[in-house]
């Protein structure tokens, strides 16, 4: 990447105006350059690479009694399926309302037999899936955006993870390898015909330095691990994705809100979402050349840890889970800062 092009985006880093235009496929290169000079980068540590095994995933220590509502995979985490209650319906429209842009009044509500909630232990995190009926007063306009469900629905861990995010939209029909494996077996999800079989395996990748944990697909292969520790990119066999993993020291006391003008300067791109829930905020979009890129940082006052995904849009039924798996199983710790 040129000099000329880092000086833009560093100038855009410090701005507030929309100025700065990116070739699409400069952005990975463009963003790990910035956030390099953006962050400053103190000690080195060593980073872990922890393969759990053909298996997968990551074993919860000790054992526990399963009611029929809880399912546990082998080798992965426990899922448990919980009541959707009136006060979780009400933040799931609201939710839901919010990412698509449309007025709480213009949902009616849930489409019959649709909506699903649950809970992953290892990780403290609730999932949703839901498919919402438009009220008889919403617009053509807003009528649109109800086209896609089920929609999946995260929320992270109490310390900050305040809010309710849509995760994804379906595309019309709903894979069980789109919600965690626990989750869509408590649920009981069918499979449309036109499903395909999630990956058969992951592994679980430790930051040494940072401390998180994350699921990586076991196919994937990891870059060099940089000298200082601060992240790991990981690729598919054929080098058509690629998924990072990584953190950086916040000296510049980066706010979340500061964050979500950051990557709106990053990610110039028409269609590009940029959303907030707490402490989290994630950019997505599709470049011109057809690659589809998930950006979700966790702000903190000491650290921003983040994990971003690149893969060919064309390719989303067999990336997408993987995705939604890294999501799934993205572990700060209990006491993240």
């Amino acid at each position: 990447m040129s000099n000329d092009l880092e000086n833009l985006l560093q100038d855009a880093m410090k701005t507030e105006t929309a100025d700065v235009m990116l070739a699409p496929d400069a952005l990975p290169r463009a963003f790990r350059s910035v956030r390099r000079r953006r962050i400053a980068v103190a000690a080195t540590s060593v980073v872990g690479v922890l393969g759990i095994g053909i298996a997968g995933g990551v074993v919860a220590a000790g054992t526990r009694h399963h009611s029929p509502q809880s399912v546990r995979i082998a080798g992965r985490y426990t899922g448990k399926s919980l009541p959707l209650t009136a006060s979780v319906r009400k933040d799931l429209i609201a939710a839901f309302a919010s990412a698509q842009h449309i007025q709480v009044s213009d949902v009616a509500g849930f489409e019959k037999g649709s909506a699903h909630y649950g809970r992953i232990d290892q990780t403290r995190t609730y999932w949703a899936v839901a498919s919402f009926v438009p009220s008889r007063s919403a617009s053509a306009q807003a009528k649109v955006q109800f086209q896609d469900g089920p929609f999946v629905f995260s929320e992270l861990p109490a310390g900050g993870w305040s809010a309710w995010g849509l995760l994804t939209d379906s595309g019309g029909g709903l894979c069980p390898s789109e919600v965690p494996a626990a989750l869509a077996q408590a649920w009981a999800m069918s499979e449309p015909s036109d499903c395909r079989p999630g990956p058969a395996a992951y592994a679980a990748y430790r930051s040494g330095r940072f401390g998180f944990t994350v699921h990586v697909p076991a196919s994937f292969v990891p870059d060099a691990p940089p000298t200082d520790g601060d992240a790991l990119v990981f690729q598919s066999a054929d080098g058509r994705a690629t998924m990072t993993a990584g953190g950086d020291l916040n000296v510049h006391q980066v706010t979340p809100g500061q964050m979500v003008i950051q990557l709106r300067h990053m990610y110039q791109i028409q269609g590009t979402e940029v959303t907030r829930h707490g402490r989290v905020v994630t950019a997505r979009g599709t470049t011109a050349s057809g690659q589809t890129f998930v950006d979700r940082e966790f702000v903190y006052s000491t650290n921003i840890y983040y994990v971003k995904w690149t893969y060919p849009a064309a390719e989303r039924a067999t990336y997408g889970p993987m995705v939604t798996e890294a999501v799934a199983s993205f572990y700060l710790g209990a006491n993240p800062s």
